[in-house]
Order: C-alpha cells, then sequence, then structure tokens
C-alpha cells in the first residue's frame, strides 16, 4: 500500500527513469528505508521531506515541486506521517522494481 506521499514520490521517480536505489543513494538512505516510507511502514519526517524536495528541485517544474510541497505538509499533518492513509496503487508489471514485487507478494500472504 502506497501512502499519498509514496504515490507522489514513485511517480515522479520514475517519470525521471530512476530505480529506487538510485534515489535512496543520493538521499544518503537505504532503498529499504525509502520504500519502507513510501509504503507507509515508516512514517514520513521533516527532514526526509525536504531531502526529497531537494532531490526533485532541479529535476522537474516549480508547479510540480509545488504539488510536491503540498503532499508533504500534508502527510507531516496526519498522525504517523500518513502511513497507512492511501489505497493500494497498481502500477504496470513492466515498471515495477523487484523490491516492490516481493512486498506486494508479501504483503497478500498476510492477507
Amino acid at each position: 500500500m502506497l501512502t499519498t506521499f509514496g504515490a507522489a514520490v514513485r511517480k515522479l521517480r520514475i517519470e525521471q527513469g530512476l530505480m529506487l536505489k538510485q534515489m535512496a543513494d543520493a538521499l544518503a538512505m537505504g532503498s529499504a528505508e525509502l520504500s519502507s516510507i513510501e509504503v507507509g511502514r515508516t512514517p514520513l519526517t521533516a527532514a526526509v521531506g525536504e531531502k526529497v524536495l531537494e532531490f526533485f528541485r532541479a529535476r522537474v517544474s516549480g508547479m510540480v515541486l509545488s504539488e510536491l510541497q503540498q503532499v508533504i505538509d500534508e502527510s507531516l499533518a496526519v498522525p504517523e506521517g500518513g502511513a497507512g492513509r492511501a489505497g493500494r496503487i497498481q502500477l504496470p508489471f513492466d515498471r515495477r522494481e523487484p523490491a516492490d514485487l516481493v512486498a506486494d507478494f508479501a504483503w497478500a500472504l498476510r492477507s
């Protein structure tokens, strides 16, 4: 399950042709940690939100950056950083990363 923040970041990341690990490395965090924030297992923090904004600052338009800022602000206003607040978003199979496939499989087993 992606949070609203996770869906926005994943969409931008995929549009930029970046893998989760590439973005996580640029943010100086582990890919598992970034994935955990995207799917809501770990709450978004203001520090991570700021790093994500800085990461996309030179890559997207000002309007897209403003929309991302709004999503971050809304996520931070929700208890636990918006974790568990968005519905499941399905990406086309060929655009999903192996870690996402494994996470979805594990989630399906728990259900």
